[in-house]
């Protein structure tokens, strides 16, 4: 679906004009919107409760705190032998030493041949903690600026 599209049938949908939202742009959750002004902001948001029948959700921005686990192991020795590390355990074993879990957890593979990963971990709110470890083998947790 093209971001004019999306522009056109939220307009229509809204019963806004056209005019109240600046551009549409596509982005991993979806597509961003971009009101015209306060105002048009404001009028969106309100008039977005119609498009809850429609399974659709408009909502205000937030601004997410991305941190960088680096060489985070791919697998943990356990009583349980070696199993892999996954997005569920990187978030449960953050969020027990950050007091914080993350919003969204992404791993990312090194071209190198490592028995490591890199993670991304986003939160809807700071975290203080940084500076620790996960599993005690990662790199520190730091803040990623884009």
């Amino acid at each position: 679906m093209s971001p004019h599209y999306v522009k056109l049938s939220l307009a229509s949908k809204l019963k806004t004009a056209n005019s109240a939202i600046e551009k549409v742009t596509v982005v991993n959750s979806g597509f961003a919107v971009t009101a015209a002004s306060e105002a048009a902001r404001n009028l969106l948001l309100q008039e977005a409760r119609v498009l809850k029948d429609l399974d659709m959700k408009l909502e205000p921005a937030s601004k997410w705190v991305s941190v960088l686990v680096a060489n985070a192991p791919d697998r943990l020795n356990t009583l349980n032998g070696v199993v892999p590390v996954t997005a569920e355990m990187v978030s449960e074993e953050t969020s027990m030493k950050t007091g914080v879990r993350p919003t969204s957890v992404r791993a990312f593979k090194s071209l190198l041949e490592r028995p490591a990963s890199d993670w991304i971990l986003h939160f809807a709110t700071g975290t203080s903690s940084l500076g620790g470890r996960i599993f005690e083998k990662s790199g520190r947790l730091v803040e990623f600026e884009r």
